[in-house]
């Protein structure tokens, strides 16, 4: 992901928080960041934030992180069931 896509990422949170009525300043709160979190994300961009508050905020909004980061432009999550676990093979 370059530089230049952090404007996705921006626009596409702006995006999903007016569906949902909020905005992110509110969604970075409710999901536990800080006001300084918050600013760095808007200044420093998807390098202030780690994956675990990625999928908190998708979480939040009902959106996938693909949908989030511009890799996709469907931003419903996909409810695939995870593959059948391994087993191992006695004998």
């Amino acid at each position: 992901m370059s530089a230049s896509d952090f404007s996705v990422f921006r626009k596409r949170l702006r995006q999903a928080c007016k569906l949902r009525e909020t905005t992110p300043d509110r969604v970075a709160r409710i999901i536990g960041m800080g006001a300084r979190r918050v600013i760095d994300i808007e200044y420093i961009g998807l390098k202030g934030l780690d994956i675990h508050r990625l999928a908190q905020i998708a979480d939040r909004l009902d959106v996938s992180i693909d949908w989030l980061l511009g890799r996709t432009n469907n931003p419903e999550i996909n409810d695939r069931e995870p593959p059948p676990k391994k087993t191992k093979r006695s004998g």
